[in-house]
């Protein structure tokens, strides 16, 4: 039994056929650039092995220009049972625009613009097609070749060694540094306006950059394809840091921090210039864009309220302190004190003060001064006293009884005037200790 190399068995007795020269007419040793003209899927009807994607290739170069392969089928990575790949090429459904060729990989130049002005002027997938055995009825495609008509992300030579695919909408770029992209798209460009088929959807990447940082992002729409994908506004992005290990997730303008770089560990939130950080020791630090702060310090169990102008107020396990930015005006207090300081005035304005305590203590550096809201007052200053109203105070008017009495003169029993008290030295004395401690208001 005989075979043709299409597989047909033949009887050994047909020894009128000169094998040599009929199998010269199969002989192919030739690799040809074709496009995906149609594809056969295996439970298509015109799939022969039914195992393989086949597809329908037309020829595009060479003695075979315009010839048609039927059921070709195509090489793949690893062929084995459980470990294999599997891609399918496009086929021919829209026609594009090409312009003039220039392409040097041919080296004719008939040819050459044959390829790129009449044969590729499809979005159909250019391949290279060899043949098993040298034998024309075994086509196999053994890879692809780039489409003429695409324009965007060529290689230029400030791009160095990469390695860059794009499949239904997913590119793929190792760069020259080693950084590897993933990048959605959107879904599958349509081959005429280069725009994806949902492009409000995307883009959205995955990275692994020259230092080992791992981003994972999304950012507002771009337009134009083509262009660095970078130029979109950031909508969503986690970054982890490998050199200072740290996962730093972005929402718009919004970022939360976790940091365990050591002697930095922390917790970081902001959102619109406000901060909520939580440092390596469990401290708690909230700050607003404008500078006031919430500090709650773990370590010393104390808590600070700072304005932005310098005013505070600190608590600790004993104390506190409310103080002003000038630093003139103090209040602090404990278990046993309360103490206010002043450079200028205290002023207590209320309804009613109570002061239940006991002991009271007032000390003016220079002057005391206690009133009412309808003219009362205690005025003390340097050492003096003076107690009353715009209209009388108290000790004038004792110092004014006193005086009368030390020079009081009535009519006796007798009708004639009577001397001064017989005691006039002590109300003197009197006197004159009131007017050490008499003050004015």
């Amino acid at each position: 039994m005989k075979y043709l190399p299409d597989g047909t068995p033949i009887s050994t007795n047909i020894t009128s056929l000169n094998d040599k020269d009929y199998l010269s007419k199969f002989k192919c040793n030739e690799i040809h650039i074709g496009i995906i003209w149609e594809i056969y899927y295996t439970d298509d009807d015109k799939n022969i092995n039914k195992k393989d994607i086949e597809y329908k290739v037309k020829i595009e170069s060479g003695n075979r220009m315009g010839q048609f392969f039927e059921n070709v089928v195509a090489m793949n990575l690893f062929g084995g049972l459980t470990n294999f790949s599997e891609t399918v090429y496009q086929p021919k459904e829209n026609l594009i625009q090409t312009k003039g060729g220039n392409d040097r990989s041919v080296k004719k130049s008939k040819e050459r613009d044959s390829i790129t002005v009449s044969k590729f002027d499809s979005d159909a997938s250019t391949v290279i097609v060899a043949f098993l055995d040298g034998y024309n009825e075994q086509p196999i495609i053994i890879g692809s070749y780039n489409h003429r008509s695409r324009e965007d992300y060529l290689t230029k030579k400030e791009d160095g060694i990469r390695h860059i695919q794009e499949f239904n909408g997913m590119r793929l770029e190792i760069n020259d540094d080693g950084e590897y992209t993933l990048t959605y798209l959107g879904g599958k460009r349509n081959s005429k306006t280069k725009k994806s088929a949902r492009p409000n959807t995307a883009p959205s990447l995955f990275k692994i950059d020259k230092d080992g940082h791992i981003i994972l992002e999304q950012r507002e729409v771009v337009e134009v394809y083509g262009e660095p994908l970078e130029d979109g506004e950031i909508i969503n992005q986690i970054k982890m840091d490998r050199s200072a290990p740290s996962i730093t997730h972005q929402i718009g303008k919004n970022f939360f921090i976790i940091s365990d770089e050591e002697g930095k560990e922390s917790v970081i939130l902001l959102r619109g210039g406000s901060m909520i950080q939580i440092d390596e020791l469990s401290n708690i630090k909230c700050m607003t864009k404008k500078g006031n702060t919430l500090y709650l310090n773990n370590e010393k169990d104390e808590v600070l309220l700072s304005q932005s102008q310098g005013n505070n107020i600190g608590m600790t396990e004993d104390e506190i302190t409310v103080s002003h930015k000038s630093g003139d005006s103090i209040i602090t207090m404990d278990a046993d004190n309360v103490q206010v300081t002043s450079k200028g005035s205290v002023i207590f304005q209320s309804g009613a003060l109570d002061l239940n305590m006991g002991t009271l203590n007032l000390t003016g550096q220079q002057e005391v001064n206690i009133k009412d809201s309808v003219g009362g007052k205690l005025h003390i200053k340097n050492g003096q006293v003076a107690l009353g109203n715009s209209a009388a105070e108290l000790l004038d008017i004792v110092d004014q009884l006193i005086t009368a009495v030390s020079t009081h003169v009535h009519i006796g029993n007798l009708g004639y005037a009577t001397a001064p008290p017989i005691d006039q030295a002590t109300l003197t004395a009197i006197k004159a200790l009131l007017a050490l401690i008499k003050g004015t208001l």
